[in-house]
């Protein structure tokens, strides 16, 4: 597990909600504070699809970013910055066999913002438990190579 810290809060909080660069990441969780607190669990309601969209998400037991970002974004934008933000992102699970290895359950990146200060923390989940830490270090490995690829400024904390 590692931190960085975000310094341009803006830039990123652009790309985290008005591109689509998270877009394929799975939402594990999202808590806002504004006027009031949102939390979203981001695991689908399966009582509330019909046959069709049943269907097209049978795979999926949490919704995507893509699915949600735009009501997020929503609910920020033309108001006063949030006093917090916390959100989970879980990698794209059509991109974990880049990590090579059957023991993922999950690589997850916490977003938190509050006070004015953005970090993001890794994390991973595993099938089993397991004295090896390679998956875990390459996905700490693989966070700042993902900022530096798209522009995030970062430093490690």
């Amino acid at each position: 597990m590692i931190a960085l810290s975000i310094p341009d809060v803006k830039p990123f909080m652009s790309a985290l909600l008005q591109n689509t660069l998270f877009d394929p990441w799975e939402l594990r969780g999202c808590e806002l504070n504004i006027l009031t607190r949102y939390t979203i669990s981001g695991v689908i309601n399966r009582d509330y699809l019909n046959d069709q969209e049943a269907k097209l998400r049978s795979e999926q037991t949490h919704l995507l970013w893509r699915d949600v970002r735009k009501k997020i974004y929503e609910l920020i934008r033309g108001g006063r910055t949030p006093t917090s933000m916390k959100l989970t992102l879980a990698f794209p699970k059509d991109q974990l066999t880049s990590f090579s290895t059957d023991s993922i359950e999950s690589l997850l990146l916490n977003i938190q913002f509050d006070g004015g200060v953005l970090h993001l923390i890794t994390g991973i989940s595993m099938k089993a438990f397991s004295l090896d830490r390679s998956a875990e270090h390459m996905w700490d490995d693989y966070i700042p190579s993902f900022c530096k690829q798209h522009s995030i400024a970062y430093s490690l904390e």
